[in-house]
């Protein structure tokens, strides 16, 4: 992508160069536009890579969250006898009340800013996060017990620009900043490596991230093109395929004391996967699972490089046959 806008900016320059430089006048402000338009070019890539990276996942975080509300607010609104489906509706309906005394909160907050009420703001607002836990964490529970087929949601990010805006931006995603490094697996240090120590890494990754008890979670998978032990790719088919198994995952964790089990919410997970290239050959069985996005024009670039170059031909004819025709048309005025 860079080399495309590069390109274009080139081919901007170069008219403005033609038009200018036999105008001492002109110098400054074609310097000063020329200037201007390498500093853009420069810089236009990679905000177009960072917002097209801060979108898609941000997408893909609104449709997981407005799915589990959608079930939610079904399975509330069902009349069920069986009293174990009537489990299932009684706590769909307190995470709903929940969400309600959660707005109320928020709306209580703003009041209290407006009005310049600094302490109680403050003191409303932990009081909002708090509850932001509690129900973050009822609805993990609830997807858990109610929803285990709901899968995680999964985005492939195809090209090397997209590798290297991911390993260095940290992103505000739905009111969060997200760092991609510190829920990282990079394949490339993991060729060596069996598909126990990969496991290992992945469910220390997905145990932090149960332990915050956030509504969604981040973890970047990263040049999963390296991947070539077919075990490993099993591996990471149980993680994000269609059959995903969350039991395969479960971990200890510490409770008073006590060690228990359990079973990690697959569906809060959001698996960013990259490869630095669009060959994906050894990837068949692993990028059905993922939504691919690519660099913007990648496999257009040939069609841009030739009709943009065709034009510039163009541009540069009538702009040559204009300066001659004024040339012979000055000489015949002093003949």
């Amino acid at each position: 992508m860079k080399l495309i806008i590069w390109w274009l900016a080139l081919l901007t320059i170069l008219p403005l160069l033609y038009l200018g430089w036999w105008k001492k006048g002109w110098r400054l402000i074609l310097g000063v536009t020329i200037a201007a338009i390498l500093i853009a070019s420069f810089f236009i890539p990679e905000e177009i890579i960072s917002s097209l990276i801060r979108n898609e996942i941000a997408k893909e975080i609104r449709n997981k969250i407005k799915k589990i509300d959608e079930l939610i607010h079904e399975a509330a609104s069902a009349q069920e006898t069986n009293s174990e489906n009537q489990e299932k509706v009684e706590e769909a309906k307190n995470i709903i009340k929940s969400e309600k005394v959660l707005k109320d909160l928020k709306e209580e907050c703003e009041k209290l800013q407006r009005e310049g009420k600094i302490l109680e703001s403050r003191a409303k607002s932990i009081e909002y996060l708090s509850w932001i836990n509690v129900i973050n964490n009822f609805k993990n529970s609830w997807v858990n017990k109610w929803n285990k087929e709901l899968s995680s949601s999964n985005i492939l990010f195809c090209g090397k620009e997209f590798n290297q805006t991911l390993n260095t931006n940290e992103y505000k995603i739905e009111e969060r900043n997200v760092n991609f490094l510190e829920n990282m697996i990079n394949f490339d240090d993991y060729q060596d490596k069996n598909a126990e120590e990969i496991k290992e890494k992945l469910l220390e990754i997905i145990k932090k991230e149960e332990q915050e008890k956030r509504e969604f979670s981040v973890a970047f998978l990263k040049n999963i093109n390296k991947i070539s032990e077919q075990e490993v790719k099993e591996l990471l088919l149980k993680l994000v395929g269609q059959g995903a198994d969350a039991s395969f995952w479960k971990y200890t964790t510490n409770k008073r004391g006590n060690e228990e089990e359990a079973i990690p919410n697959l569906s809060k997970f959001v698996f960013i996967a990259s490869i630095s290239n669009s060959d994906s050959k050894n990837l068949e069985e692993l990028q059905k699972n993922f939504r691919t996005v690519e660099i913007p024009w990648s496999k257009n670039q040939l069609v841009i490089f030739s009709l943009s170059g065709g034009v510039e031909v163009i541009i540069f004819f009538f702009l040559i046959r204009n300066k001659r025709k004024s040339q012979h048309e000055k000489l015949q005025q002093l003949d």
